[in-house]
């Protein structure tokens, strides 16, 4: 219970953070910035982003409770979903179909294991039709797939990445505070988990096939980074991480390396997830795979061009 007590104490200083201007950080820029371009705004606050191979997009409304989709020639977003109780994360199953994480929210996080009380809906992306594909998770903030085809969640007002395998839920599955964002390594070897509400702005590795095994893979200690409340993350083909700074109000991008630098700066605009485009072709319709899509929580779809393959 005091673990937990100081677990939001932590929350509630870095929301008090999050109303205020974001503050100058000590990582530096990336070598070139990225043009930004807002492809709608005034959408709600939006939690998480994904993209499909026909340039369409989908994010979610958080307090809205909505799935929202861009399709490659829309004017403005439409509703795919409602009444989704805290829409979280996003990812795709082999056969089409989307994966929406619900119980995305405070007051269902802090349960953890006790009474879990999120989970996962699986949508028909053309319809918006679905059916519960997991319950009794924790809260399914970020979600991701492995190669086996087990589904990950995290949590990141606990301790714990949840996992869903063959219709079977294992709650804390890895043990890792404030685990946020998550994607796959290409390799399909490790699970990359943002750390939210940690001492210092922290990227872990989990070995998917030994989950005991957490590595810090990036953190940065400098008193300027403390608040940047690392959120949605994402990798490219070269397994360079992108997370979004929510309280920093940046995009960061870390190198296999581990260094990390800004790629893009929209203070006082919060970013809360990162996804990649995967249209191709030299004038690709939509959400083209060279191109980093962004949401923020002040309700904005961003679009930042010509990320995928830049040089540190």
């Amino acid at each position: 219970m005091l673990a937990r007590m100081k677990r939001f104490a932590a929350i509630v200083a870095l929301f008090g953070a999050l109303m205020a201007p974001a503050a100058a950080q000590a990582v530096p820029d990336c070598a070139r910035a990225p043009v930004v371009r807002v492809l709608a705004s005034g959408q709600g606050q939006l939690e998480s982003v994904i993209a499909d191979d026909h340039g369409r997009l989908y994010f979610t409304d958080l307090r809205g409770g909505r799935l929202l989709k861009l399709g490659s020639r829309s004017a403005e977003p439409q509703v795919l979903v409602d009444g989704i109780r805290a829409p979280g994360g996003l990812t795709w199953m082999p056969d089409g179909s989307l994966l929406v994480g619900y119980g995305d929210s405070a007051a269902t996080a802090s349960r953890e294991t006790e009474n879990p009380q999120a989970g996962l809906l699986r949508v028909n992306p053309k319809t918006g039709a679905y059916t519960v594909f997991a319950s009794g998770l924790t809260m399914a903030n970020g979600v991701t797939r492995g190669p086996d085809g087990a589904v990950y969640a995290s949590n990141d007002f606990g301790i714990g990445v949840d996992r869903v395998l063959d219709g079977r839920v294992e709650l804390a599955w890895a043990r890792l505070e404030s685990s946020n964002g998550l994607a796959v390594s290409t390799d399909g070897e490790t699970l990359y988990a943002a750390q939210t509400f940690v001492a210092n702005p922290s990227i872990a590795a989990i070995s998917l096939t030994d989950p005991p095994t957490v590595a810090s893979y990036f953190a940065t200690t400098d008193p300027a980074d403390s608040f940047a409340g690392l959120d949605g993350l994402t990798r490219d083909d070269h397994d360079r991480l992108y997370v979004a700074a929510n309280i920093g109000g940046a995009v960061w991008r870390v190198g296999k390396d581990r260094h990390g630098c800004a790629l893009a700066r929209m203070a006082p605009v919060g970013p809360s997830s990162v996804a990649f485009g995967t249209a191709t072709g030299r004038r690709p319709h939509g959400a083209g795979r060279r191109n980093l899509y962004v949401t923020t929580f002040q309700g904005d779809l961003l679009q930042l061009k010509n990320v995928r393959g830049r040089a540190r």
